[in-house]
């Protein structure tokens, strides 16, 4: 696993939360276009290729109100995210394309020096989380 299954799987989460409100309060709270756009796009790139293994449960989760979605299910859709990356480098080129892009339209400020996340690859000052009930303890100096 490269990590980019783990930020799939909360983009396509949050897609499928954003798909659910009213479409009033969704123009509402989407200040950027292009993101929802670029979220769409992934959610197709994915959709295209794995079918509803597992994104089906994920828009049953998001729908139901669940601020994230289960372990079970991250499971299962990162789970067939990854082997797809590995049996295809085509999907996998394509879908680090449309993270990078979504995560560029989403993330002002990368390019006056802060950090970015493209795949597994860090530039600049970088920390990255996900998961439940995750910690992070940072050290610096001595």
């Amino acid at each position: 696993m490269t990590g980019i299954e783990i930020a799939v799987s909360a983009y396509l989460f949050a897609w499928a939360k954003r798909r659910g409100k009213p479409l009033a309060e969704r123009a509402g709270q989407e200040a950027d276009g292009a993101a929802g756009l670029l979220m769409d796009r992934l959610h197709q790139v994915v959709a295209d290729k794995l079918g509803d293994q597992g994104l089906e449960r994920l828009e049953r989760e998001a729908q139901a109100g669940a601020e994230e979605p289960s372990a079970t299910t991250t499971a299962l859709v990162t789970a067939s995210l990854t082997a797809a990356i590995e049996d295809d480098p085509g999907f996998a080129a394509t879908l680090h394309k449309a993270v990078a892009d979504l995560h560029a339209a989403l993330s002002p400020g990368v390019a006056d020096g802060g950090g970015m996340v493209s795949g597994n690859t860090f530039h600049g000052p970088t920390a990255v989380q996900s998961g439940n009930h995750n910690q992070q303890t940072n050290h610096f100096g001595a």
